[in-house]
C-alpha cells in the first residue's frame, strides 16, 4: 500500500513537472513567433518607405498588405516604445502612400495619358484597394 502512494506521488510530480515544460515550450513558441514578426514588420516598413520613395506602387501594394496584415499583432503591446514607434511609422507610412497616390492621379489622369502613365496608375489603383 506504501509502494502505490509512493509511486503515485512520483506520477502526480513527473505529470506537474511535464506540464510546465509544456508551458515554457508554449510562452517559448509565442515569444519566437511574436519575435520573427516584429522583425518581419520592421523590415517592412523599411521596403515600404523605400518603394513610396521611388513611387513602386506594384512593389509597394505588396509590401502594404502584408504590414496590414502584420501589424494587429502588436496592437497588444503598445506600451513598449519599439513597438508604439513602428505602429506610428506604419500609419504615417500608410497616409504618405495615401497622399502621394492621390497627388498621382490628380496629375496624370487624362484622356491621352500615355501606356507608361497608365500602368503606373494601376499599379497605385492596387496600392488603394489594399488601403
Amino acid at each position: 500500500r506504501e509502494k502505490s502512494v509512493a509511486t503515485e506521488d512520483m506520477l502526480l510530480d513527473i505529470c506537474a513537472d511535464i506540464q510546465t515544460l509544456d508551458n515554457a515550450k508554449t510562452n517559448l513558441t509565442s515569444t519566437i513567433t511574436a519575435l520573427r514578426r516584429l522583425d518581419m514588420l520592421e523590415n517592412a516598413v523599411e521596403q515600404l518607405s523605400e518603394l513610396t520613395e521611388e513611387r513602386a506602387y506594384k512593389e509597394a501594394s505588396n509590401l502594404l498588405e502584408a504590414m496590414s496584415q502584420l501589424a494587429p499583432n502588436f496592437e497588444a503591446y503598445k506600451a513598449v516604445p519599439k513597438v508604439c514607434e513602428l505602429l506610428s511609422s506604419v500609419r504615417a507610412l500608410r497616409s504618405q502612400l495615401q497622399a502621394q497616390v492621390l497627388e498621382e492621379f490628380k496629375l496624370h489622369i487624362s484622356p491621352d495619358m500615355s501606356e507608361e502613365v497608365a500602368a503606373m496608375l494601376a499599379d497605385a489603383a492596387q496600392v488603394v484597394t489594399v488601403l
